[in-house]
């Protein structure tokens, strides 16, 4: 008996501690407490009085949770479209009513869920109904930094890529790439022609993707070539007979070269005519004596030239 009794002092003692340290006290914890000794047999007075003295401190150490509890005031920070719960998890039975200084930047529901709509500061107000302690926590809500990728593509192709929560996309030049959402979450690209472009996309947490698309020509295929048609293989021709060799015929006999011509002998020149002498002149007939006869003239002798000439 005195066993049980040791035993029971001793399991009230640190229920008592921990609901004192905790605060964790409600009526099913006291009904458990309660069943734990009826099943025990506890039915002395010191029992009795003990568990009595149990339940009281624990009651009180709870209404003293109740009265001091506040919510911890510590800063948060969160980006756009992500969400922190403030709500402590023990709140000794108070019920905290939340509120936003600027519901654009930051929101809070009645659980005490924050969730960051817009780039900027937010003060969030926590008003438990027991304590009455108002609390303010500081909410900074962030942006996401740009991200840039860069793509490349084929003219007339066509990508389709997944970028989660993508709620919005243009592109700068459509003449170029045309872009488009068939769906939230995938961004469709048609290569419309050459050149260079950006696409903006904008996802649903507010961050900012830029794809520089960098489109290529598309390569030019060569033209078929027409197949030529089988041309028809001509007849083989007949073999001509092989024509008879003609008899040879017998190889002149050379013609005799003719023999020089003599040259002629040198002419002898002919010998000179020899001159006539001269006749004699008759003797002149006496004539008057008053008169005198001529002498008759010397005929020239010829000379070498004359001679020739005969």
């Amino acid at each position: 008996m005195k066993r049980l009794k040791k035993k029971v002092i001793a399991m009230l003692l640190v229920c008592s501690m921990s609901i004192t340290a905790t605060g964790i006290y409600t009526k099913q914890a006291e009904a458990g407490l309660l069943t734990w000794l009826a099943k025990k047999a506890v039915k002395s007075k010191v029992s009795r009085t003990i568990a009595s003295k149990v339940v009281t401190t624990a009651k009180n150490a709870y209404k003293n949770k109740q009265n001091s509890f506040r919510v911890s005031t510590k800063s948060r920070s969160i980006h756009v479209k992500k969400t922190v719960k403030l709500k402590p998890f023990l709140c000794y039975g108070n019920t905290i009513t939340w509120k936003s200084s600027n519901k654009k930047i930051a929101t809070v529901s009645s659980d005490g869920v924050v969730k960051g709509q817009g780039v900027g500061v937010a003060v969030i107000t926590a008003v438990p109904s027991i304590s009455k302690l108002v609390s303010k926590i500081k909410i900074t809500v962030k942006g996401y930094p740009t991200l840039y990728r860069t793509k490349s593509m084929t003219e007339g192709k066509t990508k389709l890529y997944y970028i989660d929560t993508a709620v919005k996309v243009t592109s700068s030049k459509p003449s170029c790439v045309k872009a488009s959402l068939p769906y939230e979450g995938s961004v469709k690209l048609v290569a419309k022609s050459a050149g260079k472009c950006k696409i903006t996309i904008v996802k649903s947490n507010t961050q900012v993707v830029v794809i520089t698309v960098k489109v290529k020509k598309k390569p030019e295929k060569p033209k078929p070539t027409k197949t030529p048609k089988p041309t028809k293989t001509p007849k083989p021709t007949k073999t001509p007979k092989p024509t008879e060799t003609p008899e040879s015929t017998e190889t002149p006999e050379p013609t005799k070269t003719p023999k020089p011509t003599e040259t002629p002998g040198s002419t002898e020149t002919p010998a000179p005519l020899t001159t006539l002498e001269p006749t004699e002149t008759p003797e002149p007939t006496e004539t008057s004596e008053s008169t005198e006869t001529s002498e008759p003239m010397d005929t020239a002798q010829p000379t070498d030239a004359d001679t020739a000439d005969s």
